[in-house]
This record gives structure tokens, sequence and C-alpha cells, in this order.
């Protein structure tokens, strides 16, 4: 029950007590002061159908609430203080059912009679001193008028500051009437304002104009004389007859100002209702035809029928109050999602600069680099130009030697001179010999990983993290023998299978028939667990032969070792990556997750957090499409953690369960497989378990140690020596 909802019952039980009364339900309120137990809803209801017969047995108020109730079922303030008895020393008052209402209390002539005018007090506005309108509650139970706390509501502020004790409440979304109203106040207003009627003329005789007294059986008013033969006849001797002054509201309200309903075979007022039948029946048709039926008197009839009035009234202002916590809740979500909203198409945004930036980085590097490379082209271009230029000048002018020679020399001189000129000549062809070449070319090669950007226009994702499917009966599509002892599990796009066991030192491919494509066992020693990256190469720890001697290792998708990521890692497990490429890679001797590049760089780990110890022993990890970090902790807990190590949620279990690997799916959904219990822990991403999932009927599915989800959604469980393959959950 909320604060306002114990503040309202509250004042409301203040009020019946002023008033005489006792509160039927206590909505499980503490109530160390109350005498006896509260009467149930069921037990409430036997009390209200014996109501009649206590009517019958003794001529006290009782019947009061069948009648002196208006519609919201409450007794009017101007007869509270006139209820007497004139034949019993206890006054007995039963209120309606309404608002908490209906049950019975003895009141002793001793007790203090209430003054309607304290009550009128308490409906009196301390802002404007006038009758309380559209009475709102406020959190520290003070009541004003809707009106005054909009005008005295400081301005400028989103908060209600009470007027008396300065108190300050959030002012809902649409001010003052997204307040609580005061429904005491509310029902006390209607009981004062109620208008009361009286028939004039005793409806017996029809001759007394003064009558004084209520027979609740026939429904009619009676003047003295008559109520004396009302008594005497044998008929009528049981029937319940009040004085008029205590029933002001009987069921004769009803039919106040009009006539009574007749029976117009017999003229006699209608005043049963035969149960089998359905029908209402005068004294005259009850004796005859339906004799030997159950009967119900009109009054017990409209009691029912206002109890049940009572009761939907309650119902529907609980609906009231239920949709109008809908509708908050619905604009707080949209204005968280719109916050949400903002902050994504921001973090888009920042992403695209961010992405136009390293590329405009890149083609400035690019460019610097091609200005270079066009420096060093033009030096080679010049010298080339200057050895060209240097044996065009000295084959111009040896020729001209050869002419000059030729034409004016003798034969002997020629002779030594042409001699000279072969000697020149053959000295600068040997200098010219070395000369450059041009055959080389210079390209540009964009990157494969820019080509697929450029091509898919592709920067990111934006996907729904909550919108978790529904579950359907676990459907086994496949299942194969693999390893014994699987310890790490891993499925790609292609729908290939790797399996690793650490116990038998083994890494074998599978595809989704279980035929086996490749087995690795040769290139690793002791394999913990394996993980696929975005461009389908997968990473495997490797723990070695001994502590310190492990490894992480990066295989090509045909399962050809790339490198070796990082060596001596002291005690390497569970291993993932995110959709940035960083790896994600738990040390249980470390008692860390250290973070790596796939390029083998150390980026940071995750240990501690304000001074405080993450884990104790981190087995398995896995990320989801937030980049949050999940880890299996001892086998005992799920840590929660943002990509900077602040712990966010923590899932944890007791001794009888033995968590082991993680994953996530691309709802956000985690997860974690448990030996023990032999199932599948189903969290929110949050942490929050939505169902355990057992395997116990799964033939052959025994000692499972690994899950995995593939891309098209269906969930991979490694068993001891099994692999199933399962279709848990609807399509989104």
């Amino acid at each position: 029950m909320s604060d306002i909802q114990q503040h309202y019952f509250s004042g409301l039980k203040w009020t019946c007590s002023f008033l005489g009364v006792v509160p039927l339900y206590s909505y499980d309120m503490e109530d160390t002061d109350k005498e006896g137990d509260v009467m149930s809803e069921t037990s409430t209801r036997d009390s209200m159908s014996s109501v009649s017969d206590t009517i019958g047995a003794v001529p006290t108020p009782d019947n009061i609430s069948l009648s002196s109730c208006g519609s919201s079922g409450q007794m009017s303030c101007d007869n509270i203080s006139n209820i007497t008895s004139p034949a019993t020393d206890t006054d007995t008052t039963l209120l309606s059912d309404n608002e908490g209402f209906g049950t019975l209390r003895n009141m002793s002539k001793t007790d203090v009679t209430p003054n309607i005018e304290d009550v009128k007090k308490l409906l009196t506005c301390s802002a404007c001193n006038d009758t309380f309108s559209e009475p709102k509650l406020l959190v520290c139970l003070h009541t004003f008028c809707e009106k005054c706390i909009q005008t005295y509501r400081e301005v400028d502020t989103d908060f209600v500051i009470c007027g008396y004790c300065r108190t300050c409440q959030p002012k809902p979304w649409n001010g003052s009437k997204g307040l609580t109203p005061s429904y005491t106040h509310e029902d006390l207003l209607e009981i004062t304002n109620r208008p009361e009627s009286q028939p004039s003329l005793c409806q017996a005789c029809e001759k007394n104009d003064d009558p004084q007294f209520l027979c609740t059986t026939c429904n009619v008013v009676i003047c003295k004389p008559c109520q004396v033969a009302h008594a005497n006849l044998k008929i009528t001797k049981k029937h319940t007859v009040l004085p008029l002054s205590l029933a002001n509201e009987t069921p004769l309200s009803i039919y106040a100002g009009k006539r009574q309903v007749i029976c117009k075979e017999h003229d006699e007022p209608i005043a049963y209702r035969c149960v089998p039948c359905g029908l209402f029946l005068c004294h005259t048709d009850l004796s005859q035809f339906h004799a030997d039926h159950e009967i119900e008197t009109v009054a017990e009839v409209r009691h029912r029928m206002k109890r049940n009035a009572a009761e939907l009234e309650r119902k529907v202002k609980q609906s009231i109050l239920s949709s109008k916590s809908a509708e908050t809740l619905a604009r707080c979500r949209k204005e968280r999602l719109n916050e949400k909203f903002e902050a994504i198409e921001s973090k888009i945004d920042t992403v695209a600069n961010e992405t136009e930036r390293c590329v405009r980085q890149a083609a400035t590097s690019m460019k610097a680099q091609l200005s270079q490379q066009r420096g060093r082209e033009e030096v080679k271009i010049k010298e080339v130009m200057g050895e060209a230029e240097e044996r065009l000048q000295s084959s111009q002018h040896l020729r001209r030697m050869l002419l000059s020679v030729t034409k004016e020399s003798n034969d002997l001189d020629a002779l030594t001179f042409l001699s000279y000129c072969e000697q020149s000549y053959e000295d600068f062809r040997q200098r010219g010999s070395g000369q450059k070449t041009f055959d080389s070319d210079i390209v540009f090669l964009p990157s494969p990983r820019l080509s697929q950007i450029l091509t898919s226009s592709n920067i990111g994702e934006v996907r729904e993290i909550g919108n978790y499917p529904a579950f359907k009966t676990p459907q086994v599509l496949s299942s194969f023998n693999v390893l014994e002892n699987v310890s790490g599990l891993a499925a790609n796009v292609y729908g290939e299978v790797v399996c690793t066991s650490y116990h038998e030192g083994k890494c074998v491919m599978y595809d989704m028939a279980g035929r086996l494509i490749r087995d690795l066992s040769s290139q690793v020693v002791r394999p913990w667990d394996v993980a696929f990256t975005d461009d389908n190469t997968f990473v495997i720890t490797d723990c070695g032969d001994n502590i310190g001697h492990g490894s992480v290792k990066l295989f090509s998708p045909a399962g050809t070792l790339i490198k070796v990521i990082a060596a001596n890692v002291k005690s390497p497990a569970g291993v993932t990556t995110d959709h940035s490429g960083r790896l994600y890679v738990c040390d249980e001797h470390e008692t860390c997750v250290k973070i790596m590049s796939l390029e083998g760089n150390t980026i940071g780990q995750l240990k501690s957090w304000n001074e405080t110890y993450l884990f104790q022993g981190p087995i398995f990890v896995a990320t989801n499409v937030n980049n949050d970090v999940i880890v299996c902790d001892d086998h005992r807990s799920i840590e929660i953690l943002s990509p900077v190590g602040e712990k966010k949620e923590s899932y944890a279990v007791d001794g009888r369960h033995d968590l082991q690997a993680i994953c996530t799916d691309s709802s956000g959904q985690i997860l974690v497989v448990d030996n023990i219990m032999n199932g599948l822990h189903v969290l929110t991403a949050g942490g929050r378990l939505r169902r355990f999932v057992s395997f116990s009927d799964i033939t052959g599915l025994e000692n499972i140690r690994c899950v995995c989800v593939d891309p098209s959604g269906r969930v991979l469980i490694g068993g001891r020596s099994k692999l199933v393959v399962l279709d848990m959950f609807e399509e989104c």
C-alpha cells in the first residue's frame, strides 16, 4: 500500500471513530490498538445477510444502513445525533461497506454524542475559511481546496508546498488536479449536503398526517395507531418497525414523491421477491403460489443491491486510481524514452563524427605520404633529365669534332683524333649505362574494412534492449556427439561450431550436422574457452602446461593459427569480444578480467572499483550490445559491470547451484548454465531472473557446462559429450 493510501485510511479511521463507527477492512494496516479480529469480506457478507434476522428479532435501528445511506453508502450526519432506541439500552448502527465501512458496533448510551458543528469544522478549508471544494490530500495529511492550492501555490516551482506546515511534495504533471483526492472529506461533504425528505401522510390509513414510524418490511410509513395495529396483526407482527427519525433514508426514499409499487391484481404493496422464479410478489401471491419457495424481502434485495453498488463504486475508484497510476507510469516511460532516444541520437552523431574525423585524419596522413612520394619521384625525374641533357651535349660536341676531322684534317691527324673520339664516346656511354627507369607505378588500395563501410553504409545498429522473446517448450532441433567434457563453445554465421575441452586438451571444429571440419588439437595444450570476432576469426584461451604458461591465440575462419595475441598469461579462462573489437579474458589466478586488443596490446583490467574487489574467481565472461561486461564469478554469482568496471547489478545463487558458462542474445538476455540443476537461468539485461529452464527431460543432456546462441537465435548447449541445438524462444 502506498503512503497516500495509508494516510487516507488513517484519516478515515479517525473520522469513523469520531462518528462512533468502526471500519470494516484494515487493508493489512498494522493496528495494535484494535480489539478483536477484522471481519473478512466473506464473514462481512454473512453478517450482512443475517441483518434481517436481527431486525426481525429486535426492533433496533439496524436497518438504518439499508436505507439511511445514500448513493455513497454513508449515513446522514444530521441524523447521527438523533439516533435513539425506544426499546433497548443499546443502539446498533450499521453503515454500508462503501469505502471500507459496514460492520456493527454497539454504542452505549453513555457515549458522547458527536456534535455536527465539530464535523462541519472538519470540512472547512484553513486557506479560504470556506467549506471544502474538491478537497486534495497532501503528503503531510493536511487538506486544502484544489482552487486554494492553485491560488496559493508558489510560482515558478515544481513543488507543491503545504500552506500550514510548509512540507514540499513534487507537483504532478497536470497540476493540482493530479493530487490525491481526500475521499474522507468528500464523503463527509456528501453526507452533510444530502437533502432530507419524509412522507407527510400515513400510508396505511391515509388519514393521519403525522406519520412517526416506518415498516421496513412493507416499505410504508405509518402513524402511531397504525403502528399498534401493525404489531397486533399476526401477519405483520414480526415486521420491523422503526421510528421515522431513525430511518430518513430508508428504502422508501427510493420512491419519495412517487407512487408505491402496488400489485394490480390484489391491490397490495409488492414487498417480496421469489428467488428461484425471479418475480416480485405481494403477500397474496406469496401465500398462494410461492409459499414453499425461497423468499427475500424487497428491503433485503435493495440492501444487497446497495451493498453491491457500494462495492462496485469502491472497485471503480480503485480502477480510477490504477488508471491514473498507469497514465503516470506511461508518461514517465515517455520522458525516459525521449531522453534515451536523444542520447542515442547524440551517440550516433558522435560515432559518425568520430568516424568521419578518423577517416579524414587517415586521408590527411595518406596525402602526406603521397606528397613525399611525389617529391621523391620529382627528384628522380630531375636526375634523369640532367643525365640525358649531359649525354646530349657530349654527343653533339663529339659529332661536331668528327665532322671537322673528316673535312679538314689529313689522314694521320684524322686517325689520331678518331681514336680520341672513340675513347670519349665509350666513356660517356658507360657513365649513362646506369640510368634510372620508370617501370614502377603508384596506386591507392582502400582498407577492406573501409570498403565494407562504404558499400553497406553501416556504422552501427540500433537495437531494443528489454523486448524479450516469449518462452516456449524447448524443442530439440539437432544433437550430435562432440568432445568429452566440453569447456568452451562458440558458433559463427556459417553454421560452424568450435568446441574446446580443457580436461582432454582438444579443440575441434564441427558443422551443424556434427561432421568434423578440422581438428585443432595440435595447436593448443589445454584450451579453456573460445569466442568468435566480427570478421569470423576466433580466439582461444589456452592454459598451457602450467600456471604462467597460458596464452591467447587468434585463428582464421578456416582454423589456421594466425598469431599468439598474448603469451605468459597466468591462468586464462573465459573469453569474449565486444562490438569494438576488444577482448575480455578472465584470469582466475589474478582474480581479474583483462582487456586486450586483437593486436595484443593491453588496454586495462577489471579488478576493483572504489577500492573494493569485484571478483573472487572470474571464470566466464560475456558482453551485450551495450558493451556491458557480464562475469560468472566463482560459480555462485553473475556480476554485470559497465565497460569501465562500475558494478551495475548482481545475480547470486546458493550452494544448490553451480553456475558455468554464460552468453547473451540479440535482445539483451543473459543465459547462464547451471551444472548441478541441469538447466538454464534466463536473466534480463538488468540481471533479474525471467525463468529457469530445466533440461532434465532431454535425453542424454547431462553435466552441461557451456552455452552459446548462434546468429539465428538458436541455443546451443554443450553437455558431457553431446551438443544439443534448441529452439526455446518465440520470434519477436
